[in-house]
C-alpha cells in the first residue's frame, strides 16, 4: 500500500512539473512573439504560420528537369494591397556554404504576384529565398521566406 501511495505521489509530481514547464514555455514564447515582427507560430504537425498583416500567403517551389532548376513563387496580399515587389535568390550548397546561382525581381500593382524562372543546374541541395515588400493602406510590410530542397 505504501508503494502505491509513493508511486501516485511521484506521478502527480511529474504531471505538475510538466504543466509548470509547459506553462512557462508558452508564456515565454508569447512574450517573444509580441515583441518581434514577422515571426512564425509553430502549430501541430510542424507546420508554420507566419504572423503577417498585409500578406495572406507565400508559396515557393523548386524542381529539377533537363539540366535546369525551375522555381515558382506566389505572393498573395490582403484585400486592399496596392503593390508587391519581390526579389528571388537561388543558391546551391557547395559543401561548405551557399553559392549564389541567380536572382530575379518582379512586381505588381495588385494583391497577387506570380513569378517563375529557371537556371541551369545539376542535382544537389538548393535554397530559394524571396524578399518582398507588400504595401497596403500606405503600410509597407517586409516578407522574407526561404525553402531548401534536394533536387
Amino acid at each position: 500500500m505504501e508503494g502505491m501511495v509513493l508511486m501516485r505521489n511521484r506521478t502527480v509530481a511529474i504531471v505538475l512539473c510538466l504543466f509548470f514547464v509547459m506553462g512557462m514555455t508558452q508564456i515565454t514564447f508569447a512574450a517573444e512573439v509580441s515583441d518581434k515582427a514577422n515571426l512564425g507560430t509553430v502549430i501541430g504537425g510542424g507546420c508554420v504560420t507566419i504572423d503577417w498583416v498585409n500578406t495572406v500567403a507565400v508559396d515557393l517551389a523548386m524542381s529539377l528537369s533537363n539540366g535546369r532548376v525551375h522555381w515558382d513563387g506566389v505572393i498573395q496580399g490582403a484585400s486592399g494591397t496596392s503593390s508587391i515587389i519581390a526579389t528571388y535568390t537561388l543558391e546551391r550548397w557547395n559543401g561548405s556554404g551557399w553559392s549564389f546561382q541567380n536572382a530575379w525581381s518582379s512586381s505588381t500593382n495588385s494583391s497577387f504576384l506570380i513569378s517563375s524562372g529557371s537556371h541551369s543546374g545539376s542535382s544537389g541541395l538548393y535554397r530559394l529565398t524571396v524578399n518582398a515588400v507588400v504595401t497596403r493602406n500606405g503600410f509597407a510590410e517586409q516578407v522574407n521566406l526561404a525553402i531548401e530542397r534536394w533536387l
